[in-house]
């Protein structure tokens, strides 16, 4: 058993509260606990613990381990790279993510819901992509509440063309009224038609995989591909998978300058994705 502690703590005690039940859970259905502690926004060197402690169970093991991953709270950079990178060296045989559905608060603020700060983009390891200079960018966005980070992300990199994952149908009603009222500068300002969008799930991480493939809106004969994961966890994983697929699309990881603290409730709605 593996678990993540980074340093950040929480005022409201959450942390106090949920490492104990984490750790006990896993002296129970572990035969061995390992605890990687530090930031969240430190990447390589958080993922570099996380990729030899994996390497060493599948030596241990001898043979191509079965991985659950709980990615409900995860960072999307470390529960995509578990997915490309132990599929992809022969680490593991199966990877099956566990995500459960929230709850979250109004907010207001519309860019400081999750994450502090400006965000920069890094390419997911195992998921870096082709890239040809002499082809034109596109970019495919899964969207989400922070819209206006997105935007300033995607207008940074002044792409030639841009797509849109779309949670619909959300979770909850509101939830795609806020994410279109917070995404509407993006496809105002690309001039985004809805023939350029792909609307699936929120939760549904193989369903948007299908509407992915089913609309096949990459054109890798002219252009280079790059997936932005500013939506959904379930969308960021549906668009991994995509880019497995493909092989040529790049995976980028919005990097903020720090997580937030956000008390989300379950909608006691659970996923599981078996890869």
């Amino acid at each position: 058993g593996i678990v993540l502690l980074f340093d950040m703590r929480d005022e409201q005690g959450l942390r106090d509260r949920h490492d104990p039940t984490l750790l006990s859970f896993l002296k129970r259905r572990a035969e061995s606990i390992e605890v990687i502690r530090g930031k969240s926004i430190d990447l390589p060197t958080t993922w570099a613990q996380l990729h030899k402690s994996l390497i060493k169970v599948r030596k241990t093991k001898g043979e191509p381990i079965r991985i659950f991953l709980d990615v409900s709270t995860c960072p999307r950079y470390y529960a995509l790279a578990v997915l490309s990178m132990c599929l992809g060296q022969g680490i593991a045989k199966s990877v099956s993510m566990f995500y459960a559905e929230g709850l979250y608060p109004n907010n207001s603020v519309a860019d400081e819901i999750f994450t502090v700060g400006h965000w920069a983009t890094i390419p997911i390891p195992g998921l870096g992509g082709l890239f040809d200079p002499g082809k034109k960018r596109f970019y495919l966005v899964s969207v989400g509440f922070e819209g206006i980070k997105t935007m300033r992300v995607v207008a940074r990199a002044d792409p030639d063309r841009v797509s849109i994952l779309f949670p619909d149908p959300a979770v909850k009603s509101e939830y795609k009224k806020r994410s279109a009222e917070n995404n509407a500068d993006l496809i105002r300002g690309f001039k985004i038609p809805e023939t350029q969008i792909v609307r699936a799930h929120a939760a549904d991480a193989i369903g948007a995989w299908r509407a992915l493939s089913n609309k096949d809106i990459e054109r890798s004969e002219s252009e280079n591909t790059f997936y932005l994961c500013s939506g959904t966890k379930p969308h960021s994983i549906a668009l991994a998978l995509r880019a497995i697929s493909l092989k040529y699309p790049a995976v980028l990881y919005n990097l903020p300058g720090e997580h937030k603290v956000v008390d989300i409730q379950s909608n006691r709605k659970y996923c599981r994705y078996d890869v």
